[in-house]
This record gives C-alpha cells, structure tokens and sequence, in this order.
C-alpha cells in the first residue's frame, strides 16, 4: 500500500503594504508612535522648559530686564527653536541610527511616504507648537514681572526727576511690549512688516537645519 503524498504547510507570505499614502494607516503610526515614545518626547520637553525657565530667570535677575520686551523675545525664540529642533531631529531619528530598532521601524505596516510624512509633521509642525507653547508658557509669567520692575524703576526715577524738573523727559514702560511672544502673532506688536519678513526666512532657516539633520540619521 502506497502512503498518501503528504502536503507541506503553507508558508506564510507577509502582506505587502501599498506604496500609496493611506491617511488611515499613517493615523495609526503616528498613534504608535507617539504611544511608544510619549516619554521620550516629553522628557525633553521638560529639559527644554527648564532651559528657558533658568534664561528668563536671568534676564529677570539683570537690572536692565534685557531680552524680556516682546521684540527681544522674537530672537531668543528663533535661536532656542533652531537649537532644540536639531536636537530633536537627532532624538527622533535616533532609532535609525541602530541596528534593532531601524529594523522594526522598516517592518512596520506603511509606506515609506507616510514614515517620511510622519518625520516631517513631528519636526516641522509638532515640535514648533510644542515649543511655542512651552516658551509662551514661560515668557507669559516673566515678561509681565519684567513689566512691574521697569514700572518700578521709572517711579523712582520720576520721583527724582520731578524734584530735578526734568518729568517730561521721561518715557514710562509700555504693558504692550512686555507680553509673551507668538511667531506670526506678535509681529504687530514688535517693528512691524520687516521682523515679519525675518520671521519667514527664520522658519525657512529652521526646515533647513532638520532636513539636514534628517540626511545623517
């Protein structure tokens, strides 16, 4: 009696992931994400604040409150962005920089064009709102004490200058310059169209210094 051909199981074929965008499948790797390195993330973001935290204090410790008016705020925000986002561009391509965990960032499900779209939103939009909010956070609370010291020092030098008669020639703070800065909000408040137009090549500026951090991961 002949024995029946056996069968071999089957093997298992991966399913290929189209090459196309698919806006639900990038929604999902985002959330994963963000689920796996929610803690990263925010750890510098923390270091982050507490960098500026320590800078606003010193401005705030300096007699003059250098750098609190809302148009000084504008550059200390650019070179603080330009700063912690290449940093941050090191730290979220950093698991291509190993062997184990770029491997399990190619075998997830999608497209390369949503993995290169989801390093795009986290370095150009996401990080910048993060930071915005972090640094609008801080300069909320630091600009207005600068606002008070200021309004203190021209009391004692009115009371000086009222006696001298030289009141007139003083000039009193203004509240409208010692807000927290917003990119692209606050430009009305500073010199007008110029620093806006700054504002645009800092941004320019800053997608640049990513993308080139983006080249050595």
């Amino acid at each position: 009696m002949t024995d029946a051909p056996r069968t071999l199981p089957a093997t298992p074929v991966a399913r290929r992931v189209p090459a196309h965008f698919c806006p639900a499948r990038f929604v999902r790797l985002l959330r994963v994400e963000l689920a796996e390195r929610w803690r990263t993330h925010a750890g510098f973001l923390l270091v982050m604040a507490v960098v500026l935290a320590l800078l606003a204090a010193l401005m705030l410790g300096s007699r003059s409150y250098w750098g609190l008016t809302v148009s000084d705020q504008g550059g200390w925000y650019a070179f603080g962005l330009w700063a912690s986002g290449y940093a941050f561009a090191h730290l979220w391509l950093a698991p291509w920089q190993r062997t184990a965990p770029s491997l399990l960032a190619l075998m997830r499900p999608a497209a390369v064009a949503e993995k290169w779209a989801l390093t795009a939103l986290a370095l150009l939009l996401l990080y910048p709102l993060a930071y915005t909010a972090v640094f609008a956070a801080i300069y909320s609370v630091a600009a207005p004490l600068a606002y008070e010291g200021r309004m203190a020092q021209y009391a004692e030098a009115a009371r000086q200058a009222a006696a001298d008669g030289t009141l007139d020639q003083l000039t009193p703070p203004r509240r409208a310059d010692y807000v927290a800065y917003i990119p692209f909000l606050s430009e009305g408040r500073a010199d007008g169209e110029a620093p806006a137009r700054g504002r645009w090549l800092s941004w320019l500026f800053y997608a640049g210094l990513t993308g080139y951090a983006a080249t050595l991961a």
